[in-house]
């Protein structure tokens, strides 16, 4: 078995036991050993999985980066099944995104509406008087 593949399979035994700064620490080693070589599948692997470890991390935009560069390798070497994974795992921050948006706004929704309520109580008393 190559360093490669043992680092990905400590990387991925990490990220099953939700350790995922341990996890990307092997992750980030594949990417040191094989930077500057042809080894295209252990390049889009670790950033597929840096993307999730980040993703789990709830560094968002960490995430991205790594979906994003997953994503540009597999449209290089038209690998259609890597580039259906990262743009699921696009779709899936930009949907939590979405979810945070929605959330914030009712949110503010329930804030305006505790801040308003006593103006309405107070017209209502003023014009019964």
């Amino acid at each position: 078995m190559s360093e490669e593949t043992e680092l990905f399979v400590e990387g991925e035994v990490l990220f099953e036991k939700g350790q995922y700064r341990e996890a990307i620490s092997k992750f980030d080693q594949i990417l040191k050993r094989v930077k500057g070589t042809n080894n295209y599948t252990s390049v889009v692997n670790a950033h597929t999985q840096l993307g999730e470890c980040y993703y789990h991390l709830e560094n968002f935009k960490e995430a991205m980066s790594h979906f994003d560069k997953a994503r540009a390798l597999a449209e290089d070497q038209n690998d259609n099944q890597f580039l259906a994974i990262s743009q699921v795992n696009h779709f899936l921050l930009e949907t939590r995104k979405l979810r945070e948006i929605e959330d914030t706004i009712c949110l503010l929704s329930d804030q305006l509406s505790v801040m308003l309520q006593p103006q309405v109580s107070e017209k209502k008393t003023s014009l019964d008087e």
